[in-house]
């Protein structure tokens, strides 16, 4: 007898005798085998793949007119009356699904746009947020606080805040118009500009009228002998401001050079620096800050920390109370020229006069209108002089900027060396 060896079939199952006992017994009987499982040596079974549950096929709910069929023999509708208005109901039930079916579609297309739409007005806010980010560190770096804004918040809060409306009488003028018609209109209030401003406006008039003559290729030319007089009454009082900053910007070579683009005047003694700008500039945000929330908590026991203005500086600088002297001055080194009596390199050089004698020290740091944004907000003035009177609570700042000022005025001293101020102020 020939014996035929059957082949393994590979991909066969194996046999489990719990499960498929029933199907091996009847399959095993109408073969004439016996249906007792053969034992299993190692009793490993693999365990069972957990079945993934089918997701529900998603139906397409298309809807079928309904029609009426015609009849294979007459070629024509046969119906009976019953029939006929079941196919009208089924008929108007057709047309009120295909019309909640269009508003569906309808409602889910203005939704997918009104998405797309946000997203778009989403990615839009976020990219003015960050540009307005960049702006504020450029234009902010040190993420100054706004005391204004903080300032109107409290009262706010407090119920302290009443806009109050100036009760003003209106003032009114005949005008003649171009086609020669009289009018009445409102008069127009003019501020008056202050001492600082009348001298500056002078000194840049006077500037403008060298420049014209100079201009002028005239020979000759008439002057009136009151006109004369004026002119050295006014040479007069130049020549004493005028000598001391000549005076300084001969001993000083650092004067007239550039730092970011700002003239260094000829009164300042020490190398400008970055470190030393952003100190001075967070030392007066918080004091503003400190002074300003007092004013509003308890103003029955404000006392000022420190002020600005050079009429207000002179006052710390010649007092004789203790509590209100300055112990510090900051002074802006982007100052206009204006050597007139009175204006402000008049004025600046009777300030460190004072701090000469006094021992008072003295800081250039930054530009008048970061300053004016620390010590007030946003829309600030332009502040050149700040005096600091008290300075509890930040003396480690205080003590900061005091090491940089040193540090500074001792390079100074070092590549220039040190200016006689005392035959200066004896002018």
């Amino acid at each position: 007898m020939i014996v035929q060896k059957k082949k393994l079939n590979i991909n066969a199952k194996p046999f489990h005798p719990e499960i498929d006992y029933q199907y091996s017994s009847v399959h095993m009987s109408q073969q004439n085998i016996s249906a007792q499982p053969k034992p299993i040596e190692n009793n490993t079974l693999k365990p069972k793949k957990k079945q993934k549950s089918k997701s529900p096929q998603k139906t397409n709910d298309v809807l079928v007119e309904p029609k009426l069929e015609l009849d294979p023999k007459y070629g024509y509708w046969t119906y009976t009356f019953e029939q006929r208005n079941e196919f009208k109901k089924m008929h108007q039930q057709y047309l009120q699904q295909k019309a909640e079916q269009e508003n569906r579609l309808k409602e889910k297309v203005i939704e997918e746009q009104l998405k797309r739409v946000c997203l778009i007005i989403a990615n839009q806010a976020r990219a003015f947020a960050l540009l307005k980010q960049k702006k504020l560190k450029r234009r902010d770096p040190l993420g100054m606080i706004r005391v204004n804004k903080i300032v109107y918040e409290l009262k706010i809060k407090q119920g302290k805040f009443n806009q109050k409306q100036k009760e003003t009488q209106k003032e009114y003028i005949i005008q003649t118009n171009e086609d020669k018609k009289q009018e009445i209109v409102e008069k127009t209030k003019i501020k008056k500009p202050s001492k600082l401003k009348k001298v500056l406006q002078s000194y840049q008039s006077q500037l403008n009228k060298d420049a014209k003559n100079l201009n002028q290729d005239s020979d000759f030319y008439t002057v009136d002998e009151s006109v004369e007089e004026n002119q050295f009454q006014k040479n007069q009082t130049i020549s004493t401001t005028q000598k001391k900053i000549n005076l300084m910007t001969q001993t000083n070579p650092i004067s007239n050079t550039e730092y970011h683009k700002m003239k260094i005047r000829c009164w300042v003694q020490m190398i400008p620096c970055k470190e030393v700008d952003d100190q001075a500039l967070l030392l007066i945000n918080q004091l503003s800050l400190m002074q300003a929330k007092k004013k509003v908590m308890e103003p029955k026991k404000f006392k000022k920390r420190l002020v600005a203005g050079f009429s207000e500086v002179q006052r710390t600088l010649t007092t004789i109370i203790p509590e209100k002297l300055s112990k510090l001055i900051i002074i802006a080194i982007n100052i206009i020229e204006c050597p007139l009596e009175f204006g402000i390199d008049h004025q600046i050089l009777q300030i460190l006069r004072l701090c000469h004698e006094r021992d008072i020290k003295v800081v250039h740091a930054s530009n008048r209108s970061k300053i004016g944004r620390a010590y007030c907000g946003k829309f600030g003035p332009k502040i050149a002089v700040v005096s600091i009177i008290n300075y509890q609570g930040i003396e480690d700042k205080f003590q900061e900027l005091d090491s940089l000022r040193v540090q500074q005025e001792e390079e100074y001293i070092k590549q220039y060396g040190l200016i006689n101020l005392n035959k200066i102020n004896q002018l």
